[in-house]
């Protein structure tokens, strides 16, 4: 049971990894947002459920709708050089030289004035932050490789456990 209650929270929460951005990185996340859109199309084939004339199975003819979610990325640039692909609604913390944290989320305005990092997002009201005084922007990057890998591992341990038990036990 235990392990069950631990794959469900390790599905829930998912494998991530942090990834540091340089601070002048954060205004190309500026006025992206993710765009959900109803979506209507046709449906011209065979389906289930009652078709064209009233007989179960036959052919389903008919708008069909769904829900379409379009998110765009940014390209940003780590504390040691690589480009990394991110969400541009992602939420962020800027982590300060001096250990403080702010965390930012998305809508986002932002761009570089002068020596300042000037920023507003949907939690925070505008304002100005040094640049020599931001050590870092953090980033929490899902890894759907590394959950998908552990859920398997956890899948093929409980199903091992299962086959090994009842030998066991005689």
């Amino acid at each position: 049971m235990r392990t069950i209650f631990l794959a469900a929270a390790t599905l829930l929460a998912g494998c991530t990894s942090q990834v540091l951005v340089k601070p002048t990185e954060i205004p190309k996340l500026s006025g992206a947002r993710e765009l959900v859109s109803t979506v209507e199309s046709y449906n011209m084939g065979y389906g289930y459920g009652y078709g064209f004339a009233g007989r179960r199975g036959g052919m389903a003819f008919g708008p069909s709708y769904g829900v379409m979610t379009t998110r765009s990325f940014a390209n940003l640039e780590t504390l040691d050089g690589r480009i990394e692909s991110l969400p541009a609604v992602s939420s962020f913390e800027l982590v300060f030289n001096d250990g403080g944290v702010l965390r930012f989320e998305p809508p986002l305005d932002a761009r570089v004035e002068g020596d300042d990092l000037v920023i507003a997002s949907q939690n925070r009201t505008r304002a100005a932050y040094p640049l020599a005084a931001i050590h870092h922007a953090e980033f929490e990057k899902v890894e759907a490789g590394k959950t998908v890998g552990l859920l398997l591992g956890i899948g093929f341990g409980v199903a091992a456990v299962g086959v090994a038990v009842p030998f066991l036990v005689r």
